[in-house]
């Protein structure tokens, strides 16, 4: 037969335990969501051989949930973790470019529409995304993804083309 004494250890720990899996203190929820948060991905920008070949970046960002997410401020870092864009504090967002993502939404950042070409002791390059909630709610971080473009090409044809992905990291802020 237990003991009182370890019946009471034996509940005490299984609440510690059991309980956050079942919300029962919203640690579980809120653990999967944020209010806001920082993405950091890779990204290269250049055009070499006169133009001939060209590597460009996209960074797509979506919104899978049913809140409004803010992007408030896009940082681009050389190689050598010197700030060289900051949008749209220095440098205005691209036009298209959506800063406000309502639900399901998705936007899309280039590097040809706002970088000039970097010379390859700047490359390659780190973005650092930071968004927010409207209204300081609660929801799934926000995705991104990352395509790496190059293309090789020879007056007005392209030659050849390849594309890669890559991905990002999100933290809470």
């Amino acid at each position: 037969m237990i003991s009182t004494r370890k019946a009471v250890y034996v509940a005490a720990i299984s609440a510690i335990v059991v309980l956050p899996v079942f919300n029962a203190n919203g640690s579980v929820i809120e653990a999967s969501t944020m209010k806001k948060g920082v993405t950091f991905c890779g990204g290269n920008h250049f055009a070499r051989n006169s133009g001939a070949e060209q590597s460009f970046t996209v960074w797509t960002l979506r919104n899978y949930s049913s809140k409004t997410i803010n992007v408030n401020r896009v940082r681009v870092y050389d190689s050598n973790g010197v700030v060289i864009y900051d949008l749209p504090s220095v440098t205005p967002f691209p036009a298209g470019f959506k800063t406000a993502l309502t639900a399901r939404q998705t936007t899309s950042l280039n590097t040809s529409d706002f970088m000039a070409n970097l010379p390859s002791n700047q490359r390659p390059i780190t973005i650092q995304i930071n968004w927010q909630y409207a209204g300081g709610q609660r929801g799934i971080p926000m995705f991104t993804s990352v395509t790496r473009h190059f293309r090789a090409t020879a007056g007005n044809g392209s030659l050849s083309s390849f594309s890669g992905s890559a991905n990002c990291f999100i933290r809470a802020n």
